[in-house]
């Protein structure tokens, strides 16, 4: 059959819910390891991760040292809800004012027992240590048991501020802004109407990226899952009922349908303050009209409504030549 091939691109800018609040709870326990509660859902989108390398990062403690515990509201601390890639930058900043809170007491009991003054004290690789004088330093699990400590504990709360005047429709809607992109290249049939995604690329702004492989594959995730909505995935009811509620007859991409090319670019800010932005989202509203821009740029139509199935893209082409048919008529 005859094939036409087209290009699609598409930009989208995103905002998270504002205000909003996350509180962590970050407990050190006699071992010097580390106890992590949020109510954060870990739902594959690497939050635990991403938190433990926070962490890991703050106190120079390896992934196996850290314990991050499974949200129960009835016991973790307040968090708003795990969507609007709002988890590692809200959930991750409470994280990291626990983290400070605990290392400020790990100084203040290093101080008196190293009798050094705090500001000349480090922490390296899970223990403190006086600067310039390796020698001199005390393990994690050390302090808390010549400190009598018991368990060390730090908590964070953090708020963004915001929010839109309902009056007026002004204010401060998003406290980041998420911006994405999507390139397509399709092949259509013309015959049969049926679509075949050729290449399928996404650029993003991190902010700074915690975790690269994790932050890609969440955006490979984004680009299949778009691609589902935008070509096959619809619900169908027919007098109130889902007539297609099986994955016999609900069709999801398969790995035959996803893209040779797949490709993720990750842009981050110049600034070494500049803050990490949430990704779980973000790259999933783009691929639908990228995908819709190069049907069009392939075929010259248009279809306003997803998914865009092969009857649809058909329908369209015999209305456009039935168009054009009767135009000619008009004209002679």
């Amino acid at each position: 059959g005859c094939k036409q091939r087209g290009k699609g691109l598409s930009c989208i800018i995103k905002g998270t819910i504002t205000p909003s609040t996350s509180a962590a709870l970050l407990r050190l326990n006699p071992d010097g390891s580390c106890s992590v509660l949020t109510s954060t859902v870990e739902m594959g989108q690497g939050s635990k991760t991403v938190f433990t390398q926070i962490i890991g990062e703050m106190l120079g403690l390896p992934p196996e040292r850290i314990q991050i515990v499974n949200p129960d509201t009835d016991v973790t601390p307040y968090d708003l809800t795990t969507s609007s890639s709002r988890s590692t930058f809200s959930t991750g900043t409470a994280l990291a004012m626990a983290t400070e809170q605990v290392k400020e007491q790990l100084y203040a009991v290093a101080s008196d027992l190293l009798e050094v003054a705090v500001e000349d004290l480090e922490i390296v690789a899970g223990e403190v240590r006086v600067r310039g004088a390796p020698g001199r330093r005390l393990s994690f699990a050390e302090l808390i048991s010549r400190g009598r400590l018991g368990t060390v504990h730090g908590q964070g709360t953090f708020t963004t501020k915001g929010g839109i005047d309902p009056e007026t429709g002004q204010g401060i809607a998003s406290v980041h802004w998420h911006q994405a992109a999507a390139a397509v290249e399709v092949e259509v049939d013309l015959e049969t109407g049926k679509v075949d995604v050729l290449r399928l690329h996404t650029t993003l702004y991190t902010g700074r990226t915690i975790n690269p492989t994790n932050a890609e594959l969440q955006c490979e995730g984004n680009l299949i899952f778009g691609q589902g909505k935008s070509l096959l995935e619809e619900m169908l009811f027919d007098g109130g009922q889902l007539v297609n509620a099986s994955l016999a007859d609900y069709m999801i991409p398969s790995i035959v349908d996803v893209p040779a090319e797949l490709g993720v670019s990750l842009l981050e800010g110049n600034g070494a303050h500049t803050e990490p932005h949430g990704i779980g989202e973000t790259t999933l509203p783009p691929v639908a009209p990228a995908i819709g821009n190069a049907i069009y740029n392939a075929v010259g139509v248009r279809i306003h409504d997803l998914p865009i199935t092969a009857e649809k893209i058909l329908r369209a082409l015999h209305e456009q030549s039935a168009d054009g048919h009767s135009n000619e008529e008009a004209s002679t």
